[in-house]
């Protein structure tokens, strides 16, 4: 009998929110009508035209191998559409990965070594965490407060840093908080970044998406020490295609590169046609989907500022809200659980994030849910404020 191997010491610890959207999926093959407001992906289809250039890409013949960087065409395509916004690379400082999380997994992989400490500001999202611990690194998480809108403030990133430290993440519109920097409040944090030497990783995933005050970002202010990482996934309807970005300084996209190279070799060919068509075709669709997912904001933020206790900033991008329910929860946890077991609503418990007294509401499912959902959340607070307040 073979031996079993041993398991690592830092091993892999589940995503909890696949858990809800997995359970969610069981309980409707079973007939039940669930409310899903988990899970962090846009209802609406791929655009026709990216779908006819897919179609076409294939009957053309890209069915083999790429270069492991990504298409040509494609790094080009990205280039022209970060110098849209003054943000200028050369074809060596770009490269495809296999969606925004493989261009993350490969940054980590090129950067980071045993002992690292890497400073993520909550709430977070969670899927950074598992692959800084792979590699031995530390995450040092830095709370932030609703007050100060969720965001990191240059003092906290200071008292954060040690001579450890290796890199800072900033996700701006962030998951699950919606988060954005102005440039000024960027130009303060890089300041504190370059004084120490500490990278930054500057995920831009949602950055079409904002409701407002103008998205900036980070390689506009420390172009030299930024890594920027975007996809195609959300900004597209795109999320099965797999197709991400990362553009930085060239010496690390190498380094990225030869990572990539040894875990995926390339990403998929004909997803990297149908994301040059995004990237190059009309943008009518990518407002349409900004405008429809500010529509579905109002109205959850209308629907939680109604919950008397219920704190809710709403955030400035993304797509998602993001409440605080401790003034009226004592348990986010085990009221996430009961609201989808009694009400059939599922949301994401805060401690995902970092933040336990929160609940993630996504705004990738249609207005009339959205709606239905929160007002089953209301009731079910109140149901729960019932219950504990008599034991």
């Amino acid at each position: 009998m073979s031996a079993v191997p041993m398991l690592p010491s830092n091993p892999i610890i589940p995503g909890g929110i696949l858990a809800i959207a997995a359970e969610c999926r069981r309980r409707r093959s079973l007939g039940e009508k669930i409310v899903d407001l988990s899970l962090g992906e846009p209802d609406f289809d791929t655009p026709t035209h990216i779908m006819e250039a897919a179609v076409q890409a294939l009957e053309d013949g890209a069915t083999r191998y790429t270069p492991t960087a990504g298409v040509p065409a494609l790094r080009q395509a990205l280039i022209r559409s970060l110098s849209a916004e003054g943000l200028r690379f050369a074809p060596r400082e770009v490269m495809v990965t296999v969606g925004a999380t493989g261009a993350i997994w490969c940054a980590f992989q090129a950067l980071l070594r045993a002992g690292d400490e890497v400073i993520l500001p909550a709430p977070y999202y969670p899927q950074y965490l598992n692959p800084i611990s792979m590699r031995g690194a530390q995450a040092v998480i830095v709370p932030t407060s609703a007050e100060q809108r969720f965001k990191l403030q240059p003092e906290s990133l200071r008292a954060a840093i040690t001579d450890k430290t290796r890199m800072l993440i900033l996700n701006a519109p962030s998951n699950p908080a919606g988060v954005i920097y102005s440039r000024e409040e960027l130009e303060a944090l890089a300041a504190v970044a370059q004084e120490h030497n500490v990278f930054i990783l500057s995920d831009e995933v949602y950055a079409a998406f904002t409701y407002g005050e103008k998205f900036v970002s980070m390689a506009a202010v420390a172009p030299n020490s930024t890594l920027v990482v975007r996809s195609v996934s959300k900004t597209y309807a795109m999320t099965g295609w797999r197709i991400g970005f990362a553009a930085g300084p060239a010496a690390i996209i190498d380094a990225m590169t030869a990572v990539q190279e040894s875990c995926v070799v390339t990403p998929a060919a004909v997803s990297q046609w149908a994301a040059i068509e995004a990237l190059r075709g009309p943008q009518d669709c990518v407002a349409r989907i900004r405008n429809e997912f500010a529509r579905r904001r109002a109205i959850a933020t209308e629907k939680l500022q109604a919950i008397e206790g219920v704190q809710i900033d709403g955030g400035e991008g993304g797509m998602f809200v993001f409440p605080d329910l401790g003034a009226r929860v004592p348990d986010v946890d085990a009221f996430c659980a009961r609201l989808l077991r009694q009400h059939n609503v599922a949301v994401v418990p805060g401690r995902e994030f970092g933040a336990p007294t929160c609940v993630r509401i996504s705004l990738g499912t249609n207005a009339t849910d959205i709606a239905e959902g929160i007002e089953r959340i209301a009731k079910a607070i109140d149901e729960e404020e019932v219950s504990w307040t008599s034991n």
